[in-house]
């Protein structure tokens, strides 16, 4: 990520929808080095999704680094490159990414993926392809739609919450106010 201080200086507000937590933990970075009033950090990984309101006096994200998931979701354009094998706790966003690249071309997926797939066991089928694919279209497009109004809901209307989290399994909406870290290296250092 190469955004220059200078250029988030130029901004009140910026929303944030990164995937990757390295390049969110960046931008978190960078904004509270700039002048820049408010961040609002979004989040979607399957049916749940977070929006977290960073600013001068709220919590950041290093603040709540350790409530993230280490193991960040896989990008569609990743399965061509893939370097590690895969095993049971990745075959899923593997298999997911792959459907992603490749659309609803089932047989040609299950081929590929069985291909990269060493152990039987973890190899897919065209049912389970179909499913995954069938589920993830309108999923994804919902949660996302859901995550974009509660963003828009929590920056507009201050108060102490800084945190909403939203489970689409139950479509449940807990809001929450973080405490920040005292410790927090990001916070300590905030250049005025």
């Amino acid at each position: 990520m190469d955004i220059k201080i200078d250029y988030l200086n130029q901004f009140d507000v910026i929303f944030s929808c990164l995937d990757s937590i390295g390049a969110r933990m960046e931008l978190n970075y960078r904004f509270k080095q700039s002048k820049c009033k408010k961040l609002v950090d979004l989040g979607v990984e399957k049916l749940t999704s977070h929006v977290k309101i960073i600013t001068d006096d709220k919590a950041c994200l290093y603040c709540m680094k350790d409530i993230f998931n280490i193991n960040e979701p896989y990008n569609s354009c990743t399965f061509m490159n893939i370097k590690t094998k895969i095993d049971k706790f990745n075959r899923e966003k593997y298999l997911i990414s792959l459907i992603a690249l490749k659309g609803n071309d089932f047989k040609e997926i299950v081929k590929e993926f069985n291909n990269k797939v060493s152990d039987e066991k973890l190899k897919t089928n065209l049912l389970e392809v179909e499913t995954i694919f069938h589920n993830i279209t309108p999923n994804i497009s919902t949660i996302n739609s859901i995550t974009a109004s509660l963003a828009i809901h929590l920056s507009l209307n201050e108060d102490k919450n800084d945190l909403i989290t939203f489970w689409g399994k139950t479509f449940t909406i807990y809001k929450t106010h973080l405490n920040k870290d005292e410790d927090c290296f990001v916070c300590l250092n905030k250049t005025d």
